[in-house]
This record gives C-alpha cells, structure tokens and sequence, in this order.
C-alpha cells in the first residue's frame, strides 16, 4: 500500500513540473542483484521507466518505477521487486555528446517471493543512489547507462542494487 501512495505522490509531482521546458522518458532493460543472509546473490531483471524534468543547466528532478522478476531460484517458485523513487540528478559534461551524472533521492522497494504456493513480502524505503552516463543520439534522444543502490540494510534480502540500459527522448 505504501508503494502505490508513493508512486502516485511521484506522478503528481512529475505531471506537475511538465510545464518546464526539457522534460523526458527514459525506457530501459534493469539488471538487479538482492543480496540475502545465505551470502547468495539472486539476479533478477525487469524494466525501468524514468520521467524527468530540467531544474536549470547542471539539475534534473527524476521519478522512476520498475519490477524486476526471477522464476530460476532453487527452492523459490517466483521473486519479485516492485520500486518507485524520486532523485536529484546532477549533470557533469564529458565534451559536446555525453555528460556523467550522480543522482540520489528516496525510493520505496517491495520485495516479494512464493514458495510453495505461499506468498512473503517486505516493504522498505529509504536513501537511494547512483551514476551513471549519457550520450547524445539524436537531438532527442540519448542513450543511457547506470548503477542504482536501491536498499542497503538488515532483512531477507539486506541489498538491492540493479544497472539498467537503455534510451531517454526528450519532449
């Protein structure tokens, strides 16, 4: 429940800053890995949307959603993660094509499994970070590189972090 009230408080805020100029959507394949207590890592994929908005020359305000999924886990039928987060994203060019970024923000994961038919899930939220690059296509579009640190703390699965690829257009 708290995961969907944040990403409809995330839209809002989005739809709300689209009457700036420089706004986008960025569409990309999401590779994640959750660590657990048993020291293995699991590696589901999914996608990921980010829209965004330009705050001036070196600043954009991001909100991205994604899920990722894994049916390939020994002794788990299905393990899944649903995320929503809003970040400052700061801007340093790498000559006239392609610019590094850093971001950080708050994100709100939900973690779920199946075994044997029963379902588990885990809420958790906080401090999110990342960076990444981006490189010029077209005059609308980019393509577009990074690493997340989604979650970092105790719990079943104590870190979740996930590289995405994919492409950003301009609107």
């Amino acid at each position: 429940m708290k995961l969907r009230h944040l990403c409809s408080t995330l839209l809002l805020t989005v739809v709300a800053g689209l009457a700036q100029a420089d706004e986008y959507i960025a569409i990309e394949g999401i590779a994640g890995t959750l660590d657990n207590p048993s020291n293995t890592e699991i590696d589901p994929a999914g996608l990921r949307l980010r829209l965004g908005t330009r705050i001036d020359e070196t600043f954009d305000l991001e909100v991205q959603f994604g899920f990722l999924g894994d049916d390939t886990i020994d002794n788990v039928d299905k393990l899944g993660a649903a995320f929503a987060g809003a970040y400052l994203k700061g801007y340093l060019p790498i000559g006239y094509n392609s610019a590094l970024f850093a971001l950080g923000g708050l994100t709100a994961v939900e973690l779920t499994q199946t075994v044997n038919d029963q379902k588990f899930s885990d809420s958790r939220s906080g401090f999110s970070y990342g960076f990444g690059l981006e490189t010029k296509l077209t005059e609308n579009a980019d393509l577009t590189a990074d690493y997340m640190r989604y979650i970092a703390d105790d719990g079943l699965f104590e870190h979740f972090s996930a590289v995405s690829f994919g492409i950003k257009l301009y609107f």
